[in-house]
């Protein structure tokens, strides 16, 4: 009953929106059009989500999706970040931390968290939608700037992904004892060898090469050539079948690059042999870092560094998300979203609110002492169970 009452809720809430077209956090034009675009305007906040945010983007693409078919023709739906230092700097996991603390609301209704959770990933499926070839709209997300945890779930799943060099993606989360969600693990269980595990256990940031080496970035444009991408890209004719579309779309965006060769280190590349030395094949985290810790006694910094970061995490996020990576290799988009959902459920969800999530939220950004106590290492009974189906009327339901 609950989920059917915040799936009401939220139709209800989108259909408003529809009717005014105006928003708080987001700026859209050109819908109806070949070439809508879309700005996600909280640029105080590096353009982090919230569950207001997360609605109106829904809202925003249910128009453009709508428009494209009531026309009969593709369209683009170029997404970008303002303010000229992120496209998205993830959610706020301090309002779901202080939603977690409070507690089940009286009268059983769902925590906000859990419907901040629930509608973040029914928006991350609907954009993975648009990511199919055969999809009359094609999203083009232009990673200018930082892009971290939701807002990689915001981009990641689409069509086109397009890195400049001042691109830096990263997700975090084991820092803060939370897990690579968003459906990103469907993202990084594709990447080459180990290094999808690695930058998720380490948070690694990775630049414009690694972007491009990785698959998460479709397309490099340096940023003083943007306006001739979207002109490019605007430029595309509407009424072409969704295929040859694609391939339009696709053309401009290599065009717009003109053969341009991202700056910096490919570190996932230079990297690759003690990345997958450590993160590739069935390893653990303990026989992960013991790797690591064998290429730092010879001298290798790089190695170093990586065993550090994933020591400075929770044990139990290491843990969840090496699992989470592997599991998601032969799933579908649906069921990593699923599998986060029932986890998210749980690590947000346990009550006393002692996981980890807490303790490395308090340490990063309420308290800023950067000091956390995690809990001890868990078994792979504890991970398991962490992510283990849900009773039937609270997993997550998507269209």
């Amino acid at each position: 009953m609950l989920r059917a009452a915040s799936a009401i809720a939220s139709f209800d809430v989108r259909r408003a929106m529809s009717a005014a077209a105006s928003y708080d956090f987001i700026r859209v034009s050109g819908v109806g059009t070949s070439a809508a675009a879309l700005v996600l305007d909280r640029p105080k906040k590096l353009n982090a989500l919230d569950l207001a945010m997360v609605r109106e983007v829904a809202d925003a693409l249910a128009r453009v999706e709508d428009a494209a078919k009531a026309g009969g023709n593709c369209a683009t739906l170029t997404v970008t970040g303002a303010g000229g230092k992120a496209f998205c700097a993830g959610g706020d996991v301090k309002a779901v931390r202080a939603s977690g603390l409070a507690g089940p609301p009286p009268g059983g209704d769902e925590p906000d968290y859990l419907r901040f959770f629930r509608e973040e990933y029914a928006l991350n499926a609907a954009l993975g939608r648009l990511g199919a070839v055969s999809s009359p709209v094609k999203q083009v997300s232009v990673w200018d700037g930082i892009v971290m945890g939701g807002g990689v779930g915001l981009s990641v799943h689409g069509r086109f992904r397009v890195a400049t060099e001042k691109a830096l993606l990263a997700m975090p989360e084991c820092a803060i004892g939370l897990f690579p969600d968003v459906g990103v693990c469907h993202a990084l269980a594709r990447m080459p060898g180990g290094s999808g595990a690695y930058a998720a256990l380490t948070g690694a940031r990775l630049g414009a090469a690694d972007l491009l080496f990785s698959g998460l970035a479709t397309h490099y444009v340096p940023s003083e050539r943007l306006a001739e991408a979207a002109a490019a890209v605007a430029a595309v004719d509407g009424a072409l079948p969704p295929a040859a579309f694609d391939a339009a779309v696709d053309a401009a965006l290599n065009g717009a690059g003109n053969g341009a060769t991202p700056p910096g280190e490919n570190s996932l590349a230079d990297r690759g042999g003690a990345i997958d030395a450590a993160f590739g094949g069935e390893a653990t985290v303990g026989a992960a870092l013991a790797v690591l810790d064998g290429f730092a006694a010879g001298g290798d910094g790089f190695a170093a560094s990586a065993a550090a970061a994933v020591r400075a995490g929770s044990p139990t996020s290491a843990a969840l998300s090496l699992d989470l990576v592997r599991r998601a290799a032969g799933a579908s988009l649906a069921d990593v979203l699923a599998a986060d959902f029932r986890v998210v459920s749980r690590v947000v969800g346990a009550r006393p609110p002692t996981s980890d999530f807490y303790e490395g939220v308090r340490a990063a950004l309420v308290d800023k002492d950067r000091t956390p106590t995690w809990r001890p290492p868990p078994t792979d009974a504890d991970v398991a169970a962490l992510v283990a189906p849900l009773d039937p009327g609270a997993e997550l339901a998507l269209p």
